[in-house]
């Protein structure tokens, strides 16, 4: 468990990774899959780091739409 700073960041092995200033000060959780660190804050995955890129990514969230009855 990581703290997010003021900022809106998160001080990994020294680099700092902008997660999201609404969670200045609340705790995440960091799981490491392969080479990416997924950031999750309560059950929700929020932030996908990669230490290799350096890159940052939000993650987002989608609700399929409905499929429309076929009238046959």
């Amino acid at each position: 468990m990581l703290k997010v700073d003021c900022q809106g960041k998160l001080d990994i092995k020294g680099q700092k990774w902008n997660v999201s200033q609404a969670l200045s000060g609340e705790w995440v959780q960091i799981v490491c899959v392969e080479q990416r660190l997924m950031v999750f804050y309560c059950t929700t995955l929020i932030r996908e780091l990669d230490p290799g890129t350096q890159r940052s990514t939000i993650v987002e969230r989608w609700v399929p739409k409905p499929v429309p009855p076929t009238n046959v």
